[in-house]
């Protein structure tokens, strides 16, 4: 993609998040975080960079030669959301990896990364530094070939919008599990499922509005008529078969006779009932 492309889809993705919660408050608002890199390295070949291959290779074999393989992930988080977002903005953050290929059954873990690095650099010389295992043991077996495996990084994408350094996660091998997996880079071209972080941001909740005067009072209905009974604007009377609003304070004015100009609109000949 392009750079003018990649802006703007990070515009259009930017006004959605903002603009859909504030008119439809009450609807959480899901959003792609931009991969950025991804990339695996190899004990074997510690100076290789493999940055521009289809797969994230994640190995640790059982029988020598222990070639170690791991793989490198980063997203961007802002944009495509608005600066200024904050980790109690997000109710829930999923990172899906689509599995290609499972030669050997195993599990993996998601461990934060702490060191700097890029897709077209890093080697396994030069991997950074990792820090806290964010999940452990996501298991893989041949039957989650051809489909995404979910991780739960909630916990995680709180904590960079809130200030904690991104520089992405790492999957590697869970001790000594004998796994041997493929998953889709962006780089691949044959089924082209590149990993996805999906963020589903907390539902817009708008400020209080200003309060108000009291609005007058409107129609009250008082029954039948009745002479001695003092009436105020708006009260409502039935007599004579009809029903009268007042439009003026009165005692002892009767309601009637009227003036019809049609049958649905009659006004009384006084000021102070209306038919």
């Amino acid at each position: 993609m392009t750079r003018t492309g990649l802006k703007v889809k990070c515009l259009v993705i930017a006004l959605i998040t903002l603009v859909v919660p504030m008119l439809c408050p009450g609807i959480s608002t899901a959003i792609q975080a931009i991969l950025t890199d991804d990339a695996y390295t190899s004990s074997d070949r510690p100076a290789g960079n493999f940055g521009n291959r289809g797969s994230l290779n994640i190995e640790h074999p059982t029988v020598v030669p222990f070639k170690t393989q791991g793989s490198y992930i980063k997203f961007s988080l802002i944009p495509p959301m608005l600066a200024g977002t904050v980790g109690d903005d997000v109710e829930r953050a999923i990172l899906k990896l689509f599995v290609g290929k499972v030669r050997r059954a195993g599990s993996f873990d998601v461990v934060r990364v702490t060191g700097a690095w890029t897709e077209n650099a890093i080697t396994d010389a030069t991997a950074p530094s990792l820090g806290a295992t964010e999940v452990s043991g996501v298991a893989l077996t041949a039957s989650d070939e051809n489909a995404y495996v979910a991780v739960d990084l909630t916990a995680l994408v709180k904590a960079w919008l809130d200030g904690l350094a991104n520089n992405g996660v790492a999957l590697v091998p869970n001790g000594l599990a004998g796994l041997s997996a493929q998953l889709d880079s962006k780089e691949n071209m044959h089924t082209s499922h590149e990993p996805q972080l999906e963020i589903v941001m907390s539902a817009y909740v708008g400020p209080a509005g200003s309060i108000e005067a009291t609005g007058p009072v409107g129609m009250t209905f008082r029954g039948a008529w009745v002479n001695s009974t003092p009436y105020v604007t708006d009260d409502v009377v039935t007599y004579g078969g009809e029903t009268w609003i007042g439009i003026a304070s009165s005692v002892g004015v009767t309601p009637g006779p009227a003036l019809c100009l049609r049958r649905r609109l009659c006004v009384k000949e006084s000021t102070t009932w209306v038919l």
